[in-house]
C-alpha cells in the first residue's frame, strides 16, 4: 500500500518539474520575441538543452508508470 502511495508523491515532483521546466520554456520564448536577440545560435543551443531535459522528465514518468 506504501508502494502506491510513494509512487503517487514521485509522480506528483515530476509533474511539478515538468511544469516548471515548461514555463520556464513559455517565458524564454516570449522573451525572445521581445528582445529580438541577434545571437539566434545561443538561443536555439539553450532551446535545444531544455527541449532534451523535459524529454527526459517525460521518459522518466512513463517509465515509472509502467512499473
Amino acid at each position: 500500500m506504501s508502494d502506491k502511495t510513494e509512487l503517487k508523491e514521485n509522480l506528483k515532483k515530476e509533474k511539478a518539474k515538468l511544469h516548471e521546466k515548461i514555463s520556464s520554456l513559455k517565458k524564454i520564448i516570449s522573451d525572445y520575441k521581445v528582445e529580438r536577440k541577434t545571437n539566434w545560435k545561443e538561443f536555439k543551443n539553450k532551446m535545444n538543452d531544455d527541449k532534451n531535459k523535459i524529454e527526459k522528465s517525460i521518459d522518466k514518468l512513463t517509465s515509472r508508470n509502467k512499473k
